[in-house]
């Protein structure tokens, strides 16, 4: 699944709001539907870019920008964030990045994202599609 993929998905659960503010990523064609989604996710606090005014839509959404993306969903929902899992007991605990702690903390306490089954959490490993639908499942179940 993509970053572009996500954002959109988001988007749709959010009511597909009016979006007046549009983002100027170089790698996003203003006036698209995408436009549209990225620029409600990141004027949300949902989304940010990838450095260098980039948003890279078409590459593969790692577990932990999935779990940051939506950690600020449920904060933008105003829902409860204060549940954390305990990331130490993966051994890949370490590799997750600073930006995505609290988000990847709050997901495994929630059920979202759990482990790879090797005792590991993957946080750079690529999320497929089944696994977002899995996540997304656990999410909306909490």
């Amino acid at each position: 699944m993509t970053r572009e993929m996500f954002a959109v998905a988001l988007y749709r659960h959010a009511g597909k709001p009016e979006v007046t503010d549009f983002v100027d990523f170089s790698d996003i064609t203003k006036g698209t539907p995408l436009s549209a989604a990225v620029s409600w996710a990141f004027n949300a606090g949902v989304v940010n870019g990838v450095g260098e005014n980039r948003f890279a839509p078409d590459a593969q959404i790692t577990r932990e920008q999935l779990a940051a993306m939506l950690y600020r969903y449920a904060m933008y929902r105003m829902e409860d964030i204060s549940v954390r899992g305990n990331l130490s007991a993966f051994s890949d605990a370490a590799k997750v990045s600073s930006y995505a702690t609290d988000a990847m903390a709050w997901c495994n306490g929630m059920k979202i994202i759990n482990g790879m089954g090797n005792g590991t959490i993957a946080p750079q490993g690529t999320a497929t599609r089944a696994q977002v639908a899995q996540m997304l499942k656990n999410y909306a179940g909490v």
